[in-house]
């Protein structure tokens, strides 16, 4: 759903619902873009509406034929969501165009269930080139007229849709760029700007923008998580003097840089809302005039080899007005690049703090945008899935994306502020979510399906600190024999606790392993029949271990949890052999005792109505 229609639900409902899923939602004004919310800026191209005034995103050409084609031009508006996409409407096309919509002016076929035909002569499909990105913010467009040098936004391929990154449209730059030039009156002492990009070699002098004064470059971001500013004096060396990186992820990534300068000493870059790099040397300014998007100003030199999708410019400095954290959550709840790790102020983890970890299939933090990422096997493309305006997994986007293939998951996000997201890299060992037709659920809620083989997610190492955890699990299990929902191991390694476990017809055990890997404790309580959804907790304190099922049947018994680093496993246990053959929804670990366990349980029951 578009954020603007996110807007009016909210505005609508919020008299009636003050809390969803524990959640508060803030109204927003409708129609309230971030131009039109942040405003003052000098340039916005997004391939998504930025503001309320905008009416069209690019000037695009097609090309068939292998560069024999027509190379008709037109103008390329947002879809019904705010976005491009191939139901975009397209206007001031070339002579005889009578198309309506993208898809149909490229001819692209069949794509998610929706045929795209041209009316006119056109026999094949059309690959798309871009020769205007459009300034949502002003007048000055980014162009590029010679055509080797435009970047795509299509391949040419039949029956598949735009160019994507992480499931949203983007600009594929490859030895292109795209120029507005000789546009901008402005001192360059102090501005901010905004971009996502990734860049998809790993060569660090890769231009994803570069910011141009008189015949000096004066900011250039790199692939490589650099930024510079300022010119030298040598006129023959167009370099910027002062290059400073930033830390936290690699250049082969979808990427939010944000920088900002305030004065000719002041310069920071923030890399997806994290350790921001800084400079405080003294630099040289000019005047800055041009933008240069893809690659080097002076001899389109070094180009991105990669996607851009955003860059938005203030000539002010919007960190300081207290606006760039704003500016980012915007532009992260769009294209879902990142995990923040905010402080929650409502959801489950903001009631019971302290979680290590947090998988579900509902948003249990106010500050969390992301639940899972999926892969669909057709073309082993993958995108990050978020969640919807109640809270909920986002089902229409796994559908949207997956179509008729089927969808997995790589990543299950850590909704906690400490990112230990559970991963699989392998294809034949993810959880399915999508089965070609439609998500997977349990009880009518979306789950995780293990397949009972081999697969299985691992968090990354975790520390205890006192040998106290507990443990909630939601999960259904399809027969009644030793399958682990849940298991957290050591790094040795052997396992600390495999703490939900089936191990026969009528228990659900939490295991406890001396040091030398023996079996310690073993405490159990009764559960249901195979095939039935499940809320099982485990529960270490004061040496005591106590297993709950559906918030009854507690017995206790002395443990000793060892008080190393841990890896929570999910869907098996440390050897392998206890695959779940069965469904996971939720799973979240505190390393230390939770006193409010009954609430905490009665918050995840009334959700996933398992009682």
């Amino acid at each position: 759903m578009a954020l603007a229609n996110i807007a009016k639900v909210d505005a609508v409902a919020a008299a009636a619902i003050a809390k969803i899923n524990g959640l508060v939602f803030t109204a927003a004004a409708p129609g309230a873009f971030l131009l039109d919310t942040y405003t003052g800026a000098a340039a916005g191209y997004s391939v998504r509406r930025l503001a309320t005034s905008a009416t069209v995103l690019l000037r695009v050409r097609r090309e068939t034929a292998g560069g024999t084609g027509d190379d008709d031009e037109a103008d390329v508006a947002y879809d019904s969501n705010n976005i491009l996409s191939l139901d975009s409407a397209i206007s001031n096309a070339s002579a005889g165009v009578t198309a309506t919509t993208l898809g149909q002016f490229l001819n692209v076929g069949t794509v998610g269930g929706t045929t795209y035909t041209n009316p006119d002569s056109l026999t094949v499909t059309a690959s798309c080139y871009v020769d205007t990105w459009y300034n949502q913010a002003g007048s000055n467009d980014a162009e590029q007229t010679a055509f080797g040098s435009q970047p795509q936004i299509h391949n040419g391929t039949v029956n598949t849709d735009l160019i994507t990154e992480n499931g949203k449209p983007a600009v594929d730059f490859n030895i292109d760029v795209l120029q507005a030039v000789s546009i901008f009156s402005q001192s360059s002492a102090v501005l901010s700007f905004f971009i996502v990009f990734k860049e998809d070699d790993t060569n660090a002098n890769n231009r994803a923008v570069v910011l141009s004064g008189d015949v000096e470059q004066l900011t250039e971001v790199f692939a490589s998580q650099n930024f510079a500013f300022g010119n030298t004096q040598n006129s023959g060396h167009r370099r910027p003097e002062n290059e400073n990186a930033a830390v936290g992820t690699a250049n082969n990534n979808q990427n939010l840089f944000a920088y900002w300068k305030n004065g000719t000493n002041n310069q920071n870059l923030s890399v997806n809302a994290g350790t921001a790099g800084s400079n405080t040397n003294s630099v040289t300014t000019t005047t800055l005039t041009d933008i240069y998007l893809g690659a080097a100003a002076s001899n389109l030199g070094n180009p991105l080899n990669g996607r851009i999708q955003e860059f938005v410019l203030w000539f002010s400095d919007q960190d300081t007005a207290g606006n760039r954290t704003g500016i980012e959550e915007n532009i992260n709840s769009e294209y879902l690049i990142y995990q923040p790790t905010d402080t929650p102020t409502s959801g489950l983890l903001a009631t019971y703090t302290g979680a290590a970890a947090a998988y579900s299939v509902r948003q249990l933090a106010n500050t969390a945008v992301i639940a899972l990422r999926v892969r669909r096997d057709s073309d082993d493309e993958e995108t990050n899935i978020g969640f919807d305006a109640n809270g909920d997994l986002d089902s229409q986007a796994i559908s949207d994306f997956c179509s008729t293939a089927n969808g997995y998951v790589t990543r299950w996000w850590d909704q906690s502020t400490n990112g230990n997201h559970a991963d699989q890299a392998t294809d034949a060992s993810q959880p399915q979510i999508y089965n070609g037709t439609a998500v997977i659920t349990e009880n009518g809620k979306p789950a995780l399906e293990f397949d009972g083989s081999n697969d299985l997610m691992d968090s990354p190492t975790m520390t205890v600190t006192d040998g106290e955890f507990m443990q909630t699990a939601v999960y259904a299990n399809n027969t009644n024999v030793a399958n682990s929902a849940v298991a957290t191991l050591d790094t040795s390694p052997v396992r600390v606790a495999q703490t939900i476990q089936f191990p026969n017809t009528t228990t659900v055990r939490l295991l406890t392993f001396n040091s030398s890997g023996g079996i310690d404790a073993i405490i159990s309580a009764s559960t249901t029949s195979a095939g039935t959804q499940t809320l099982a907790t485990s529960h270490v304190l004061n040496g005591q271990g106590e297993v709950f099922v559906n918030g009854v049947g507690a017995l206790t018994g002395t443990v000793n949890v060892r008080t190393d680093q841990t890896t929570i496993r999910l869907g098996n246990n440390l050897s392998g052999n206890g695959p779940l053959d069965g469904r996971v929804q939720e799973v979240i670990h505190w390393p230390s005792e939770q006193t409010n366990r009954t609430a905490i349980e009665s918050n995840i029951d009334t959700y996933f109505s398992i009682t």
